[in-house]
């Protein structure tokens, strides 16, 4: 699935997750919606866009999609990003330590989806 966020009739920005994925990294294993892409366009960086898109997929998205776990990985030096991340409650899960070059850690990020029992229910 792909989450898109739009500025009119100007695509602003979009999140593509892995819905239902499998991953032995989370704490109690099992699956996850796993957000493998976030891209912002450049015009529309520091306006909210990211923000929005983190909160679509955690407060608005269809019931059915929903999994217990949201996951995602990014670069440490993509500040930005980390700082989404850490406002909407997301945790280190892993750090990959030089992974993507000298000095850049691949950090993988976590957090429960607490709405995710109301798909259950």
């Amino acid at each position: 699935p792909v989450i898109v966020a739009m500025a009119g009739t100007a695509v602003a920005g979009f999140m593509a997750f892995v819905h239902r994925h499998e991953s032995s990294l989370l704490p109690e294993g099992g699956c996850c919606n796993y957000i493998s892409t976030v891209l912002t366009g450049e015009d529309w960086r520091g306006r909210g866009v990211c923000s929005g898109l983190y909160d679509y997929m955690l407060f608005r998205l269809d019931r059915s999609l929903r999994t217990p776990w949201l996951m995602t990985r990014t670069w440490s030096s993509n500040h930005g990003h980390i700082k989404v991340l850490e406002k909407y409650g997301f945790n280190v899960l892993r750090q990959l330590t030089d992974d993507r070059g000298p000095g850049i850690d691949t950090l993988y990020f976590y957090r429960r989806d607490t709405l995710s029992q109301l798909a259950e229910s």
